[in-house]
């Protein structure tokens, strides 16, 4: 079995865990092997430990064996985190969780998109902080597109899925992204949010992926007020489907 993780919105300052503990990715199945990467905003401290926004990422079990690089957005903001899975067979699958900030209908100076807003403006940029995200993302992603990596990301889009601005621009070239949840049943996923009425949340691939199976859970059947995806992606398309010959110890 190969399984990944990927978490919008953590809400959480992961860096207020206790340094005793280890790393945060050690805290979560701490039975199971695993790497990648957790970010909260740094730009701002909260005054407790909760922290709005964040994301992260783990590859779990043998996949964590195939991890050779691990990133997270540099301006501070924890609006996305990625890993590369490599194992040397001429296939290289790059993995984000992303988180899209949205304008509040009432916010308090505290939400993803105030800070998010506060730092561009500290840096002379006037601009929407969702067009942000968007061109920053695409930026972040070209590169990997252009020279023939396969792309996943995990995202909590504040926005529709299919016909949202940043779901067109993921599905024109040199993207060519798709959302495999649709790709696999044939349909558009349901509403993600518990009292949304639009699917705002989805898992984008690249093509070449081939996914066999997706499902989205019924709300509050995991942590947080979205819908949990899960989507089935083969071994093989996903990094050619050989694992090291002989794995970590605690990935056996």
């Amino acid at each position: 079995m190969v399984s990944y993780l990927a978490e919008c919105g953590e809400a959480t300052e992961v860096e207020r865990v206790d340094a005793d503990s280890g790393e945060i990715t050690q805290t979560l199945l701490p039975e199971v092997a695993k790497r990648g990467v957790v970010a909260n905003n740094t730009t701002e401290r909260s005054l407790g430990r909760d922290q709005p926004g964040g994301t992260g990422i783990l590859a779990l079990g043998r996949l964590s064996d195939l991890v050779t690089e691990k990133g997270q957005d540099t301006t501070g903001l924890a609006r996305w985190v990625w890993i590369t899975i490599d194992s040397g067979q001429g296939i290289r699958t790059r993995l984000v969780a992303a988180y899209n900030p949205v304008r509040p209908n009432n916010g308090k100076g505290n939400t993803v998109f105030e800070q998010n807003q506060r730092l561009y403006q500290r840096l002379g940029d006037f601009r929407d902080p969702a067009y942000i995200f968007q061109s920053d993302l695409l930026e972040l992603i070209r590169p990997w597109r252009e020279s023939g990596d396969r792309v996943i990301i995990g995202m909590d889009a504040n926005q529709n899925v299919y016909t949202g601005k940043l779901a067109q621009a993921l599905g024109s070239p040199p993207f060519d992204m798709t959302c495999m949840f649709q790709e696999v049943n044939g349909c558009e996923a349901p509403p993600s949010f518990h009292r949304g009425r639009t699917p705002i949340t989805a898992i984008f691939g690249s093509p070449g992926l081939y996914p066999e199976h997706a499902i989205a859970f019924p709300h509050f059947m995991s942590v947080g007020d979205h819908r949990l995806f899960v989507v089935d992606i083969p071994a093989a398309t996903m990094f050619g489907g050989v694992h090291p010959r002989i794995a970590s110890p605690a990935a056996r």
